[in-house]
């Protein structure tokens, strides 16, 4: 049978007889009229070359056909409202995996606390990584990554949704014995003339020496 001929309110109407197994009933289930129901009925009857119900003492009475037809139209209209509804996220019942952009830092940093997070509260949910490489939002746009975990500034576009996660601030290494270790705030005039290596997310590094008088001394 051809669905494009089929309007799917007289499944709606069938259902709701077969529930209820008076046409009144069924028309104040579903908000239609009595005459209403009884139209789509014949609609149906039509359709299905069969009476699907007869009018008996208790109620109307499903024929075999009406009986065959229950469990499935049954079905295909939760499927229907269940695939209509807006979706909904059970954690504690999700069984998926999510793909996060990030870099090698935000991931040793803050996906720990998040496996722990999900091993209590959604056990069935993994986690996949793939690294941003300078391309978070097209990956984004892409759907090669559900979220993205990585520092950002206030030029996020406003297609995306953002939440602070957390802040974190920079750090200068340096060995136990190196002059400016003797310092717990750095003054600038001391550290402005210091060779700094610079260490960047996608893993490249530069040196860079304001005074060669003080290389790494």
């Amino acid at each position: 049978m051809n669905l494009a001929g089929i309007d799917l309110n007289l499944l709606v109407v069938f259902n709701a007889v077969m529930d209820e197994r008076n046409a009144t009933r069924a028309g104040r289930k579903i908000g239609m009229s009595q005459p209403a129901v009884s139209n789509a009925l014949n609609r149906l009857r039509y359709l299905m070359k069969d009476d699907l119900f007869v009018r008996g003492p208790d109620g109307m009475r499903p024929t075999a056909r009406a009986l065959e037809l229950e469990i499935p139209v049954r079905r295909a209209l939760s499927e229907l409202e269940e695939a209509l509804d807006p979706v909904s996220f059970d954690p504690r019942n999700a069984e998926r995996t999510f793909t996060i952009a990030t870099d090698d830092y935000m991931a040793m940093t803050l996906l720990p606390y998040l496996s722990s997070y999900l091993v209590n509260e959604a056990p069935g949910v993994n986690i996949h990584t793939t690294p941003v490489q300078g391309r978070l939002f097209e990956k984004l746009d892409a759907q090669e990554a559900d979220y993205g975990l990585a520092p950002m500034g206030d030029d996020v576009p406003e297609r995306f949704g953002r939440m602070e996660v957390g802040t974190d601030h920079f750090v200068c290494l340096m060995r136990t014995d190196h002059p400016l270790a003797q310092y717990d705030e750095i003054p600038l005039e001391e550290y402005a003339p210091r060779a700094i290596c610079l260490s960047r997310p996608a893993g490249t590094h530069a040196a860079l020496s304001t005074n060669s008088s003080k290389p790494w001394a």
